[in-house]
């Protein structure tokens, strides 16, 4: 790495950087922005588990408030602004910003989580709502007219954006502030490393998306991110068929197998890890967000 010239601070050195980066994990089958199916098997149970764990849902809620004080603060969340919510899920933040008075237009490449999204968006915000079911890798906003029509863009852990184009196409949507979150650093998942070195015979690659990279590039546009790392655990509890099915299906997409060949192998090791008919998915590691102004 040069550190003379000023080539560490040109956003063509991270661009480059990111997509080196980033190369090998979206060539990759099993990378998580090929897996709308993944999303629309978790879209029935996804966050709802909070419902039996008083603790996660105080953390969520928690963090929610903090950055929702944050956006506020830097007036970057105010009645009347429009928001562009990327891989907007079931919908958490577009209705905690629509409830403040803001409009919203929610984008995510899953069907089911789309859904679920409307069925649950409040009857008090649904003016406020827009839902779109589109993928942002495919997505032209030039021709969609999204380009610098939102005052805030949002993105907060989202497989939509993964790498330098998916990001700066993000920026451009903005008018004014960007939010975005992500992975810091390597997460651990236990279960699926396991499952993929009894299947493989190797250890699972690196999940390769890092918060270095939109903040360094961030930084070398000549922004000033405001930034907060934060330590994660979570947890997902299912019956066994459940584990069984889920992780079947994406490992024999990941590891290009016959899914009847994959599940015994599943079958039988989340057998000896089920406690009381249920399995638990645990993933711990670190995230990241930014908040910064483009105008």
């Amino acid at each position: 790495m040069k550190k003379d010239g000023g080539e560490t601070l040109s956003p063509e050195f991270w661009i480059k950087e990111w997509n080196n980066h980033s190369r090998h994990f979206v060539r990759e089958p099993w990378s998580p922005c090929r897996c709308a199916e993944t999303w629309d098997r978790r879209a029935k149970t996804y966050c709802k588990d909070d419902e039996s764990d008083s603790g996660r849902r105080d953390r969520r809620k928690a963090k929610q408030e903090h950055i929702i004080g944050l956006l506020e603060k830097q007036k970057a969340l105010r009645p009347g602004i429009r928001i562009l919510d990327v891989g907007c899920g079931t919908g958490a933040w577009a209705f905690a910003f629509a409830s403040r008075g803001a409009e919203i237009v929610g984008i995510d490449f899953s069907s089911a989580m789309i859904e679920r999204m409307k069925e649950e968006t409040p009857p008090t915000l649904r003016d406020r709502i827009t839902c779109l079911e589109r993928n942002w890798h495919d997505f032209d906003i030039e021709k969609e007219g999204f380009a610098k029509s939102f005052d805030l863009v949002f993105a907060n852990m989202t497989p939509a954006i993964n790498g330098p184009e998916s990001f700066l196409k993000f920026v451009k949507a903005s008018r004014e502030w960007c939010f975005f979150a992500g992975w810091a650093g390597r997460r651990k998942e236990p279960l699926l490393e396991g499952l993929w070195l009894q299947l493989a015979g190797r250890e699972k690659p690196t999940f390769r998306s890092d918060i270095i990279f939109p903040f360094n590039l961030v930084y070398s546009m000549g922004f000033s991110p405001c930034f907060e790392l934060q330590d994660i655990q979570w947890e997902r509890e299912m019956t066994l068929q459940e584990a069984e099915n889920s992780f079947s299906t994406f490992l024999s997409k990941s590891l290009d197998r016959p899914i009847q060949q994959v599940r015994q192998v599943v079958r039988d090791y989340l057998s000896a890890r089920t406690e009381q008919g249920k399995v638990t998915e645990r993933t711990t590691g670190r995230t990241g967000f930014m908040i910064w102004r483009i105008a």
